[in-house]
């Protein structure tokens, strides 16, 4: 599930940030599925990312015609930095489809 994946904000600048509750996101293998209703409640941020790094936030881009989700989280590498992580997004019947490219 995304609640396993997709950290949860506990930065208190994530309090004003609009984004879906992670439980809307149901991630099976390395796919995760959610409605459109749900994904018409991320921001956009197609030709930039969003200030203020903490884990958990999520956004959505577009990226030569490819729709992805993407949010922060702690970097493996670096433990007091943030990583981008990303999953592709495909347009299902009624539900988005997300894959692990």
């Amino acid at each position: 599930m995304a609640l396993e994946i997709i950290p949860k904000i506990t930065d208190p600048r994530g309090e004003g940030w609009p984004q879906p509750a992670r439980k809307e996101i149901k991630i099976i293998g390395g796919m995760a599925f959610m409605s459109p209703t749900t994904m018409l409640k991320l921001t956009e941020y197609s030709h930039c990312s969003p200030t203020g790094t903490y884990e958990g936030k999520m956004w959505c881009g577009v990226v030569r015609g490819n729709r992805f989700l993407y949010w922060f989280d702690v970097s493996p590498e670096y433990k007091n930095q943030c990583r981008i992580y990303y999953r592709r997004i495909i347009k299902g019947n009624r539900k988005w489809i997300i894959s692990k490219d």
